[in-house]
This record gives structure tokens, C-alpha cells and sequence, in this order.
């Protein structure tokens, strides 16, 4: 069972590099837009691949060895968004970085949670990502708000 959470997990990188070699947005911007449903209007990412997680999650209840192969996935991708978002907003301490990361692995999955439940709605991945920039927009003024100006000499 750890090789088909494994092989969700290639496929899933697949999709993202092939957002990133559009070149439109940061990693951090696919990576969001990729868990959230809005990397390629096409292809609903996760969608086919969801019911496939569920079961996994399920089975983990009973298999210490799917259960900790489940926790790998998302601890890299907690670590990929810590990553993308130090790698895009150098300003940002890494306490930030990681509690946008937390609320995001979070996010995502209260999402799909709700997705499998009343179906996709692209309205709904749009707030999802709307909720991350302004938590993106609130650190980096805290950021921001916490710097000195940078003192100019006048000679």
C-alpha cells in the first residue's frame, strides 16, 4: 500500500512541474494552485486520484507502515511549502513560514474533505487561495512592520 501512496505522490509531483515549467507563477503559486484544484481547468488535479487517498487513509487505521507513509506525503509537502514560501518571501522569519505552511496542509484538507462530500467548485478553490494570500499579505506586513526603514545618509 506504501508503493500506491508512493506512486499518487510522483504523479502529483508530475503535475506540479508542469506547472512550474509554464513559468506563469512562483512554486509557491502552483503549489497552491495545484492542492487547490486550479492549476489546469482540464485536468481537476487530485480529483481521480482522491477516492484512491480516502481508501489509503482508511487502511492506514490498521497498517502502522501505510499509516507512516501517509504522514511522509505530508510532511513534504509541509516542507515544500515552508520551502516555496522562505524561497519567495525571503523577508518572512521561518516561525511564518512554517505556520503558512500548517495552515495551507490544513486548508487543503478540509477542502477536498468538503469536495468529496457537496462535489468541486472552482468558486470554492478560488476562496481557498484568496484565504492564503491575505494570510501571505498579513505576515509580510508583519514582516515589514517589525524592520526598520533603511537609514540613507545625506552627505
Amino acid at each position: 500500500m506504501g508503493a500506491v501512496s508512493h506512486a499518487i505522490s510522483e504523479v502529483q509531483q508530475g503535475r506540479v512541474a508542469t506547472g512550474l515549467a509554464r513559468g506563469d507563477e512562483s512554486r509557491l503559486g502552483v503549489l497552491f494552485d495545484y492542492h487547490l484544484g486550479l492549476l489546469d481547468e482540464e485536468d481537476p488535479p487530485r480529483g481521480a486520484l482522491q477516492p484512491v487517498e480516502d481508501a489509503l487513509v482508511v487502511l492506514a487505521c490498521r497498517a502502522p507502515d501505510l499509516l507512516e507513509a501517509l504522514a511522509e506525503r505530508q510532511d513534504e509537502l509541509r516542507l515544500s511549502i515552508v520551502s516555496a514560501t522562505a524561497e519567495s518571501y525571503p523577508s518572512l522569519p521561518p516561525a511564518a513560514c512554517e505556520e503558512i505552511a500548517f495552515v495551507f496542509v490544513s486548508l487543503v484538507h478540509g477542502h477536498w474533505r468538503m469536495v468529496r462530500s457537496f462535489g468541486f467548485d472552482r468558486v470554492g478553490s478560488l476562496q481557498a487561495r484568496a484565504a492564503m494570500d491575505r494570510l501571505l499579505r498579513a505576515h509580510l506586513e508583519a514582516a515589514m512592520a517589525e524592520k526598520p526603514a533603511p537609514v540613507t545618509r545625506r552627505v
